[in-house]
Parts: C-alpha cells; sequence; structure tokens
C-alpha cells in the first residue's frame, strides 16, 4: 500500500489541459487564428474533453488553461468553465473600453 502523499502526488496531475493553436477559415471574417482548449487525462492517456475554437484571443487561453491545471478543473466542466471566462473577459474589456459597466448583460 503506498503512503498517503505519494498517492495525492501520483493523482495530483491525472488531467492535464493543453492548448492547441490552429488556423480556420470562415467565410464571414476569412483566415483567422484560434486556440482549441483540451483535457489530456494520464491514466487513458487520451484527450477525453475538448472545446474547439474556444477563443482568438493569444493571451487569454494559456490563462485558462493554467488554471484549469492548477485548480484541476473536472473535464466534465470544461465547457462551463471555458464559457465563463470568455463572459469574465468580455465583462472585463467592456469596462475598460467604456469605464462603466456593460449596458447589455453577456449572455451564454
Amino acid at each position: 500500500m503506498q503512503d498517503s502523499k505519494v498517492m495525492a502526488s501520483m493523482l495530483k496531475d491525472l488531467t492535464q489541459y493543453i492548448l492547441i493553436p490552429n488556423i480556420r477559415y470562415a467565410r464571414e471574417i476569412g483566415i483567422y487564428a484560434s486556440c482549441d482548449i483540451a483535457a489530456y487525462d494520464s491514466f487513458y492517456r487520451d484527450i477525453v474533453a475538448i472545446v474547439p475554437d474556444a477563443t482568438p484571443d493569444r493571451n487569454l487561453a494559456p490563462r485558462m488553461t493554467s488554471k484549469f491545471n492548477r485548480y484541476q478543473l473536472s473535464p466534465c466542466h470544461l465547457y462551463d468553465a471555458v464559457l465563463g471566462m470568455l463572459k469574465q473577459a468580455l465583462h472585463t474589456a467592456g469596462r475598460l473600453c467604456t469605464g462603466r459597466e456593460l449596458a447589455v448583460p453577456v449572455r451564454c
């Protein structure tokens, strides 16, 4: 039987969140760069959840994956966590640009 500290350290990084940069095409805007965020399970050695085209913001995407890894987000909550962080980023950007709260609430 393993020591509890050893077992805790073994399970600590069971899920790793990774950033997958992509070049995409949309008819309305043309070619653009975007990032997918995926949950890689070290036990199964496979991607267990993915949010394609999560954000084109190259500063926000690494912050997302860093937080998800730090707090060991469950893969079943990945989509909701990405939406929440995008909503927060949009809300913060609205306050920075206008100097006040957004007039229209953000809905997902």
